[in-house]
């Protein structure tokens, strides 16, 4: 069979998780051959995260021979589908390798305490009927009763937020007046490599909300506070090639919702972090330094 591959990273919309659960564990593939870029084999179509074909025998049980070509290489493997046990298939042996590198100072973090705890559900402060896409009840001009700064889609208003009333808002309310850090739930621009894989991150002050644009880092003030500080410095970490490139495991479509950010981390947000710290921490060849770089571009300012 052939299918889009986006289904063995639970990034395809439709495809329950637990079906996804039971393909990977049952171990029935006898074979995959996965290509990062559709184009490989459909010339002219754009299909994100790629397309895969497989041979899928119900009365086998046992490794897969997984090979993965994404245009420039072509890598071959005889293992389980899910070997890291990740509740994915991890489709490039070097993300395996540097994953391994990570867990070997921070232990399984993937499967406990990771970044994706810092980011909130998607639609954090807003309903269909408020705060929504279509939604027009803010001002372009603070005034006593529209203090609320609202930051939303920068193709709405040039400046990329309006003012709203606190009674505008319908959910969330405890993180108004908390230090926090917005992020796109959404970012698809161009194909191919190297690429940016999400949206510019950026402060989120206290007396701010967000549209369904974006999501909320920091957006749980009983679970955890930010401070100003922290919140540039987690900036700072987002903007590191290694951090896009843990997001990248996961992220196979324009979605980002906050899953794709369980391969990525918990650090010391009482510093900024720049990529050579974190090669240095998790102790980094040269290679897999090249790699990352050949995939991660610099992130926009």
């Amino acid at each position: 069979m052939i299918t889009p591959s986006r289904w063995m990273t639970k990034s395809a919309q439709g495809i329950p998780d637990d079906w996804v659960d039971n393909m990977i564990s049952g171990n029935h593939f006898k074979e995959e051959h996965d290509f990062i870029d559709a184009k490989e084999c459909f010339s002219g179509i754009e299909i994100k995260g790629g397309v895969s074909y497989f041979l899928f025998a119900p009365g086998y049980k046992g490794k897969c021979k997984y090979v993965l070509s994404d245009g420039n290489k072509i890598t071959e493997r005889y293992d389980y589908l899910d070997s890291f046990g990740a509740g994915i298939v991890i489709r490039d042996n070097n993300a395996i390798s540097i994953l391994k590198k990570i867990c070997s100072k921070e232990g399984a973090y993937y499967q406990s305490s990771n970044f994706s705890d810092l980011v909130s559900p998607r639609d954090f402060f807003t309903t269909h009927e408020k705060l929504g896409s279509n939604w027009k009840g803010y001002s372009k001009d603070k005034t006593p009763s529209h203090n609320i700064k609202y930051y939303l889609n920068k193709n709405l208003i040039s400046s990329g937020y309006g003012w709203i009333d606190k009674n505008d808002i319908p959910k969330g309310l405890e993180a108004i007046n908390v230090d926090k850090v917005y992020i796109s739930k959404a970012y698809g621009a161009g194909e191919g490599f190297p690429h940016q894989i999400i949206g510019v991150p950026f402060y989120g002050e206290p007396g701010s909300v967000c549209s369904q644009t974006y999501i909320v880092i920091g957006y749980n003030p009983k679970q955890r506070t930010l401070s100003k500080e922290e919140c540039l410095n987690i900036i700072s970490y987002i903007r590191t090639k290694l951090f896009r490139y843990l997001v990248l495991i996961k992220k196979k479509t324009q979605n980002a919702p906050r899953d794709v950010y369980q391969f990525v981390p918990l650090q010391d947000f009482t510093h900024p972090w720049t990529d050579e710290m974190l090669y240095e921490k998790y102790n980094l060849s040269g290679e897999e330094i090249a790699n990352i770089e050949s995939m991660i571009r610099p992130m926009e300012q």
